[in-house]
């Protein structure tokens, strides 16, 4: 059931021109609401007009958009429509390019209110991609791209000054290049440009940098930061054992609250130093991605005593490895330690696969098929082993894509 007021704001945005050139004239308390009605109804010249004279130091889409007194529907759970953030980008475009003097005839002198876009909290879930709808990545890459082209406009007599831009706790950068192994003259020049660049920042809390290849250069990365890291996502970084070793003695181990280490060999050299930093981190760690590392049994019962001791721990991504079922109850029967523990992303068992080369490739496990009938026992044994240690609660699942990793800012 919509308020009176939900239907009347509704009403108001069906001629978006009007509306547009009543803005100026609706009291400001009302901004929150147009903002979800426009953006609910992708009603974009309104929405775009909103951003553009946003009368608020703080634009929330977890605030804006979510279920409300006036309007149940909660569009955070929604994959946000690329027309309504395209609109959102738009009005921020047009404000970081509209001089001072413009400014300053605005009534209420709303522009250059805004301090803060947070667009944190949308629904991202990365799979089946819609093109009616525009994943939190793309939103990110626009508004960077938005933001930087305004900052190389530089200062000149016709136009705007440059608009500087913080970030509030979390950066994600993939595919940066800065292996050791492999430097070159421009390389090298552009990987010391993006730290000196990284060391600018004073709060930064969560850090991704998934499928850059940092080999032998997370000492460089990791010290070049002003504040410890909670959150540190390298999937797919190629490190080497001295990037782990260095991990485990800087200041960023002790306070982890989320690792993601997916797609790095651990299997080998590096299951050492990586115990190095997750004793470290037993601590704090409330959430473990370790897809398609090549742990088989033998580096998973190595890494039990450690892992156990992760008492925190709500999330254990194990998916993509080659483990056996007996490997599974090892991980079942010694995880009843952690009490808080509520999720676990577990392979198939190389016991449900036909013919399975050893060791196994991780392109093998996640593409291959398997005995539904073998998996379908395993399940049935999980979850009577489950329930007859108290711990129905706690879920064993193969199902990757519905368990994704959790925001840092959820945590």
């Amino acid at each position: 059931m919509h308020t009176l007021v939900f239907l009347s704001t509704r009403q108001v945005l069906q001629s978006q021109p009007a509306a547009c050139q009543a803005l100026p004239l609706l009291p400001r308390e009302l901004f929150p609401l147009l903002f979800k009605v426009a953006f609910m109804d992708k009603k974009t010249v309104v929405l775009r007009e909103l951003v553009h004279t946003w009368p608020f130091p703080l634009l929330s889409f977890q605030q804006l958009l979510q279920e409300c007194a006036h309007c149940s529907r909660a569009l955070l759970q929604e994959r946000p429509s690329t027309e309504s953030m395209q609109a959102v980008i738009l009005g921020l475009t047009a404000r970081l390019h509209s001089p001072d003097a413009e400014a300053s005839t605005q009534p209420l002198c709303r522009k250059h209110v805004l301090r803060v876009l947070d667009m944190t909290g949308l629904l991202d879930d990365g799979v089946e991609q819609d093109p009616g709808t525009m994943s939190m990545w793309d939103c990110t890459a626009a508004v960077a791209r938005t933001c930087i082209a305004q900052q190389r406009g530089g200062t000149t007599e016709a136009g705007p000054a440059p608009v500087p831009v913080e970030l509030l706790a979390s950066l994600r950068l993939h595919y940066v290049h800065g292996d050791s192994r492999q430097p070159s003259v421009d390389g090298e020049d552009n990987f010391r440009y993006f730290l000196a660049q990284m060391g600018r920042f004073t709060c930064l809390r969560e850090l991704s940098m998934g499928s850059s290849l940092l080999s032998g250069r997370l000492d460089q990365l990791l010290s070049t930061l002003q504040s410890p890291l909670e959150s540190l996502e390298l999937a797919f970084c190629a490190l080497l054992p001295e990037d782990l070793r260095f991990l485990a003695r800087s200041p960023h181990a002790a306070h982890l609250k989320k690792l993601d280490l997916s797609g790095n060999d651990l299997g080998g050299s590096q299951l050492a130093p990586f115990l190095g930093v997750l004793q470290v981190a037993a601590a704090t760690l409330l959430h473990l991605e370790l897809t398609e590392c090549q742990l088989a049994d033998a580096q998973l019962l190595a890494m039990l005593p450690t892992l156990t001791r992760c008492a925190n721990l709500r999330y254990l991504g194990l998916y993509g490895n080659p483990l056996s079922m007996a490997g599974l109850r090892e991980l079942l029967r010694d995880s009843a330690a952690q009490a808080e523990l509520r999720t676990v992303v577990h392979p198939f068992p190389v016991d449900c696969y036909e013919g399975l080369p050893w060791p196994p490739p991780a392109s093998v496990l996640l593409e291959a098929s398997i005995n539904e009938e073998k998996f379908a026992r395993v399940e049935a044994e999980l979850h009577q082993l489950l329930l007859a240690s108290g711990r129905a609660h706690v879920l064993w699942t193969t199902d990757i894509y519905g368990r994704l990793a959790a925001d840092y800012f959820s945590l």
